[in-house]
């Protein structure tokens, strides 16, 4: 077992019996999902041959409940269609985790990915951008989450997406009978059904899309607390007068979970 409290959070978002992990690299969080019993087959792809050669040593142990791939991110995964153990892509959890947010918006912009909805991300820089495209994209974040590994915060989200058509309901039945569906229709009318006239509402998006989903849990806490220390601090030094509605912000979450 791989002791990490970033991927310890990574598998407590787990619910599928099956993954697909995007950038595995040594493959440290499959192995521990197949420690913990939570999977029983994994999809592993890597656009590095000598990664998924590292990932296929970490799991010697499960030749018959592993297969592994040579992509850019969903790239010609319909073609891996074939090897999945299970024709519903529904039932299929999505894991991109130790990349940066504006690879991991990249990747989900790929028009493979529409074949799945659900997803377990954790980018180590960039989370602003990637919650506000995950938001403006059809998706919904359902935890947002951070853990704190040695002097480093990490933001964990578990995202699906909503307001499925039902031809895209269609898609992610049996997707070796279909083709992928373009997302623009749909993503127009979410766009047009948006309210921007509400000021407290941009002010709730804006602080999510900052400082996400707000927590009682210690992490959590100390990462508002190192935030606010930083702010305060850059604000003194460089006199950053647009630091102070942070600031503010930062100071109001504290004040609702101490």
């Amino acid at each position: 077992m791989i002791n990490s409290k970033r991927i310890e959070k990574i598998c407590e978002f787990i619910n599928k019996k099956q993954i697909l992990e995007i950038g595995c690299d040594h493959a440290y969080i499959t192995k521990n999902l197949f420690l913990q019993k939570k999977i029983n087959y994994a999809y592993l792809i890597d656009i590095s041959l000598k990664c998924l050669e590292k990932a296929k040593i970490t799991l010697k142990k499960y030749p018959e409940n592993t297969y592994f791939s040579v992509k850019n991110g969903f790239n010609g995964i319909k073609n891996d269609f074939i090897y999945f153990k299970t024709p519903k892509t529904s039932q299929i959890q999505v894991v991109i985790a130790g990349m940066g947010g504006q690879e991991i918006i990249k990747i989900l912009q790929q028009d493979e990915s529409e074949f799945f909805n659900n997803f377990v991300l954790q980018p180590q820089k960039n989370i602003y951008e990637l919650r506000k495209f995950l938001i403006e994209n059809n998706y919904k974040i359902m935890q947002d989450e951070v853990v704190k590994e040695g002097k480093f915060f990490y933001f964990v989200l578990k995202v699906t997406r909503k307001n499925l058509t039902p031809k895209q309901q269609e898609n992610l039945v049996d997707p070796t009978q279909k083709t992928t569906k373009n997302l623009n229709d749909i993503k127009k009318e979410i766009n047009k059904q948006k309210n921007t006239n509400s000021k407290i509402k941009e002010q709730k998006l804006e602080q999510q899309l900052l400082f996400g989903k707000i927590s009682k849990s210690e992490d959590y806490k100390n990462y508002i607390t190192y935030e606010l220390s930083r702010k305060k601090e850059i604000a003194k030094i460089k006199q950053i007068q647009k630091n102070e509605k942070l600031i503010l912000m930062l100071e109001n979450i504290l004040k609702t979970i101490i």
